[in-house]
């Protein structure tokens, strides 16, 4: 194991890129090295120099408390079935919890984090015979917009969005997110006003001066929507708010032209998310799920 060493490593990890993708598809893979990171690092072959093995790190403190060590990777598939994997994992661990002694922080918990497809069979035989085990799982659902709203109940009303409205729409949406115990990120007010785009398919529901509920929905490059934000004060749920203001947010996509609207939520949230989504119309098209495992103790 090294350090990556940039510019001199993109030929070796964009050749153990594409021998990758040609065997499992998809995945997580770095191509361009170039910007500097601490965290990459490359497993090499002592005799040769050739990359068999790349991998980084992120981390990040969570809404609940939680500092998670996000541990990415792979192996050239000819290296695989010989230990370089199971080897890997346990440098990157060891490398996480050195750094995670030199940072000041007051988590309540601190957690190794691993994301591996469920097509990804060699892979979750590697982490959960290390100890990983799913902690939540993040679903993918999918829906072709059409034309029908759905009516707000009683002492709600809808208004196009204001700059003097994104603070209390801030301020709901994290209240919303803040007791989630699956991966959320608090953001302050300045990140938030960093994401905000689209705002005129964005769908608020007021009551009064107070923001009762908001879907937030994004326009993608290749023409469809992405919904990134549904969050319904707790005063307000359980009354169909959040189901009438997913079908306005359809219906302004319909009369838009989008051919296909996506969202994530996470198949145990508490407040059945799910349900919601697919009595909007929505169908699930992929799952996956996040591993984890705690760090030792300090």
């Amino acid at each position: 194991m090294r350090a990556c060493r940039g510019v001199d490593d993109i030929d070796g990890i964009r050749a153990l890129s594409a021998a990758v993708r040609q065997a499992d598809g998809d995945a997580w893979l770095p191509d361009d090295v170039s910007a500097p990171d601490p965290h990459r690092a490359v497993a090499a072959d002592a005799e040769t120099g050739e990359i068999v093995g790349v991998t980084s790190m992120e981390w990040w403190d969570e809404a609940d408390g939680t500092r998670l060590y996000l541990l990415s990777g792979c192996v050239d598939p000819r290296r695989r079935r010989r230990g370089v994997g199971a080897a890997i994992l346990r440098w990157q661990e060891e490398q996480a919890v050195a750094f995670d002694r030199d940072q000041p922080s007051t988590a309540a918990a601190r957690a190794f984090g691993v994301n591996v497809a469920p097509q990804q069979t060699a892979n979750h035989a590697l982490v959960t015979a290390a100890g990983y085990r799913v902690a939540f799982t993040v679903l993918e659902l999918t829906c072709r917009p059409q034309g029908d709203a759905g009516a707000l109940p009683a002492g709600l009303e809808l208004r196009a969005v204001e700059t003097t409205h994104h603070r209390r729409i801030h301020e709901a949406v994290e209240e919303c997110f803040a007791a989630s115990r699956h991966g959320y990120q608090a953001r302050t007010h300045e990140q938030y006003l960093q994401d905000v785009r689209d705002v005129d398919l964005w769908q608020v529901a007021w009551a009064g001066d107070e923001v009762a509920a908001v879907v937030a929905t994004e326009l993608e490059p290749d023409g469809t929507a992405t919904t990134p934000w549904v969050a319904v004060r707790p005063p307000w749920r359980r009354r169909g708010v959040g189901l009438a203001l997913m079908r306005h947010t359809l219906r302004a996509l319909a009369g838009r032209g989008v051919p296909l609207a996506r969202l994530r939520t996470i198949e145990e949230n508490p407040h059945n998310s799910v349900g919601l989504y697919e009595r909007a119309g929505y169908t699930i098209t992929d799952r996956q799920p996040r591993y984890r495992k705690p760090l030792p103790p300090r």
